[in-house]
């Protein structure tokens, strides 16, 4: 076990352990960048609040109602049987609601593209105007081609006069009703005497944005969202900087939406209705024929009723007949159809008109949908766009479908009809007897029978179409038309300022911890602790200047103090040992302050009335001249170098330091390590520690040269010079390695330059062993103990 082991188990967690108090202590000396920061920050923010124009949001309620036909009923019915979900019907018109279409047809009417701004007469600012506008701008012509905004300004003169403003400042006194012509594009102003009078000499600025632009503004701004996930009811909000004009903009959408739904349901009931008045036509001119067949074939054959005979056969032939007039009805409606299909490739499909396969009307009413969403996006799009493409792929398959499944149709009833006249033809077997007339006329009866109730169902799906036309139910109910609260919401002035406080700390917060973080250098004794297992004797505070001197007896400042402090340590730690006692002063690099802490060091011992020596063995770079008037003309080297010298020759007296004396290293020569070697080096050693109560050794910097390391048996203590703010953390690995290999007999660290304003330090930071008692059971009392015994 070394001689400091038993020091720093007791001190483990204390060493291993981040003080929590010593780290928040590092952002506290910088409060008054922290409060300088939030300073700034908030004056952004007031000033972000008093100039960032209020944001107003304004809401609209509707609630969506399902058909109750169609399509929307089966797929009700899915839903009832647990399958799908209804949010896709939501999600299809929270789509359809936010169309192109629809935004388009709203910022057209409302002409949100054009935008007034009014010039206030105290601070100057712009200040769009929405309602009560003086006068109106009406687009007589627009290049389309145009992607930047047009901008022109409107003085008022009075109402029939004004002056006009290009971008370039040139102005123009007009008339209202006058033409503007601004490139490709033609404006005019129509003034609106009820607001006119309101506005004398005002300053107006017109802004015509793109129109294009503005309705992906408009549409990306639309927010449109369920109340729930349960109910059929949505959300619309629009944010402006204008609340009246969002309501606008929101019952307007909201209208548009509405009025289109009905609109879609009115086409698909004419399509219908056109589609059955044909058959009706074509039907009535095929009755007129076959009544005039009947009337031509009684009086031709005399025919006034039907022989008795048949009766019996003709009760059981009619359900018969009735099942191929059902049958023959079904399969001209399927023909019909495919005809209708065949000659009109891009109309809306006939719906409703009494086929009675299901999936047949559930693709038509699937086919009409998509038809008519293809048309609405055609009104702003092109053929090439990937919504429309998608939408033709869409209504080939399923026109497919129809014309597939109304031809497997066809093959059924054709199958099932030629099985009710082979059973008819049995019948009319049986009553072979019945004269062929009769039988001729109940054939002609039969066609007869069939067009007219194929005749009259037509006449009632008409009657239905035009009731569907004209009672058409709008798919959306107004629950809460557009409204909006008069606190704006954003900018939110607590909102912003909370932002700022909290980014005015962060950003020196970040900038300090950064700081740190990069930051390899030694900063205080608590971080040495923790960074190295070597006693730290004390700390040396910087000084105002960097002024290479000795600090005198009675100086007060803060470095003096360090030293007397460190003085009274280094007392306390070799006391009672009445043998010289020999430190010596070195440091890992150059530039740690080693010949400064020697100089002042020998000096305090000696102020304190013990004799003491300095040497100078720093033989490469000697430093001691710069801190003393040296006189003797020898030193170190001349002493080894010449035999004839004695120590006497060597010694230098400090005029108003007494018990001191300082030898310089003499001449600098290229073999350092000869001299550290020689033997008169050593007896010049032995001979001081008999004059003298401490001989201070001045050393080179341990790190770089290795001349210090073969002074290590004439040195009762190393001490190790760390300078603050200038040694690199992973140096330390230098001091730590000669104590783990054992180099120097006993070796401790000294924390010089360090900045005591900065880290709250006083002179009791440093280790005073001379003012406490309770130390016996340490690695320090074992140095001592150590030291009293040699």
């Amino acid at each position: 076990m070394t001689d400091y082991q038993d020091f720093f188990e007791d001190n483990d967690s204390k060493q291993n352990n981040v003080n929590l108090k010593e780290n928040i202590e590092k952002y506290l000396i910088h409060y008054k960048w922290f409060l300088f920061s939030i300073a700034i920050f908030l004056v952004i923010g007031f000033l972000y609040v008093r100039y960032k124009n209020p944001q107003y949001q304004a809401t609209t309620t509707i609630l969506l109602k399902k058909d109750k036909g169609g399509v929307m009923s089966d797929f009700t019915l899915m839903q009832d049987l647990g399958f799908g979900s209804s949010n896709s019907f939501i999600d299809d018109e929270i789509q359809i609601i936010k169309s192109i279409p629809i935004v388009s047809s709203v910022v057209r009417d409302l002409q949100l593209n054009v935008q007034y701004f009014k010039r206030t007469e105290i601070t100057k600012r712009l200040v769009e105007v929405y309602s009560n506008k003086p006068f109106g701008v009406l687009v007589k012509k627009i290049d389309s081609t145009n992607t930047n905004p047009i901008n022109f300004s409107i003085e008022i003169i009075d109402n029939k006069e004004f002056i006009y403003v290009d971008s370039n400042a040139n102005e123009k006194r007009m008339q209202y009703g006058q033409n503007i012509i601004i490139g490709n594009n033609i404006f005019t102003i129509l003034p609106d005497l009820n607001y006119l009078k309101n506005y004398p000499q005002a300053y107006f600025e017109i802004v015509i944005n793109p129109f294009d632009e503005v309705v992906e503004s408009y549409r990306s701004n639309l927010i449109v969202e369920p109340i729930s996930k349960t109910s059929n009811s949505i959300l619309i909000s629009l944010k402006s900087n204008l609340l009246e004009k969002s309501k606008d903009v929101l019952n307007n959408v909201v209208a548009r939406y509405i009025s289109d739904a009905i609109n879609d349901k009115n086409k698909i009931a004419k399509a219908t209705a056109e589609f059955i008045d044909n058959r009706i036509n074509f039907l009535d001119k095929d009755l007129n024929k076959l009544e005039k067949s009947v009337e031509v074939f009684k009086r031709e054959n005399k025919l006034t009723d039907i022989t008795s005979e048949a009766k019996q056969f003709i009760l059981g032939q009619s359900e018969i007949e009735k099942k191929i007039n059902e049958t023959s009805l079904q399969l001209s409606l399927v023909k019909y159809m495919s005809e209708y299909l065949n000659d009109n490739k891009e109309e809306l499909i006939p719906s409703n008109i009494g086929l009675q396969e299901p999936n047949i009307v559930l693709n038509i009413d699937k086919y009409n949908q998509f038809l008519l969403r293809k048309k609405n996006l055609l009104k702003t799009s092109t053929e090439s766009n990937p919504n429309v493409m998608t939408l033709n792929y869409n209504l080939n398959e399923i026109r497919s479908i129809i014309e597939e499944g109304l031809k497997n149709q066809k093959s059924s009833l054709l199958i099932t009809l030629r099985n009710f006249s082979e059973q008819d033809q049995l019948v009319n077997s049986k009553i072979s007897n019945i004269p062929r007339q009769e039988r001729e006329y109940r054939d002609i009866f039969r066609q007869q029978q069939t067009k007219e109730a194929l005749f009259l169902f037509l006449l009632q799906k008409r009657e239905e179409a035009t009731i569907s036309a004209v009672s058409a139910l709008p798919s959306a109910k107004v629950i809460n038309h557009a409204y909006g609260g008069k606190k704006p919401v954003s900018p939110i002035k607590p909102l912003i300022l909370l932002i700022c406080i909290v980014a005015g700390f962060i950003i020196p917060f970040l900038i300090i911890y950064i700081k740190n973080a990069l930051d390899t250098k030694i900063k205080d004794s608590k971080q040495l602790e923790r960074l190295i297992n070597i006693p730290i004797l004390g700390n040396i505070a910087r000084g105002e200047s960097n002024e290479r001197k000795i600090f005198s007896k009675n100086d007060r400042s803060t470095v003096g103090e360090s030293f007397r402090l460190l003085v009274a340590n280094l007392e306390f730690l070799l006391n009672d040992n009445k043998k010289c006692k020999s430190i010596l002063v070195t440091s890992t690099i150059s530039g740690e302050g080693k010949s400064f802490v020697s100089s002042n060091l020998a000096a305090n011992l000696a102020f304190s009335g013990h004799k003491v020596v300095l040497i100078g063995l720093d033989l490469r770079v000697p430093k001691l001249d710069e801190y003393f008037n040296i006189t003797s003309k020898y030193g170190v080297t001349h002493y080894i170098k010449n035999n004839d010298l004695i120590v006497d020759d060597l010694l230098n007296t400090i005029e108003g330091i007494e018990n001191l004396q300082v030898i310089n290293s003499g001449l600098i020569l290229p073999n350092f390590i000869d001299i550290i070697k020689n033997n008169r080096l050593q007896e010049l050693i032995k001979e001081l520690q008999q004059r003298y109560d401490y001989v201070i050794i001045d050393s080179a910097p341990i790190g770089l040269v290795s001349d210090t390391l073969l002074l290590n048996n004439i040195a009762d203590l190393c001490l190790y010079v760390v300078r603050a703010d200038y040694l690199d953390k992973r140096l330390l690995e230098v001091p730590e390695k000669l104590k783990k290999d054992n180099r120097f007999n006993d070796i401790i660290l000294l924390l010089n330059d360090v900045d005591m304003n900065n880290f709250k330090y006083g002179y009791g930071n440093a280790y005073n062993y001379s003012e406490d008692q309770n130390h016996k059971n340490t690695g320090i009392s074992k140095l001592i103990k150590k030291i009293k015994k040699k």
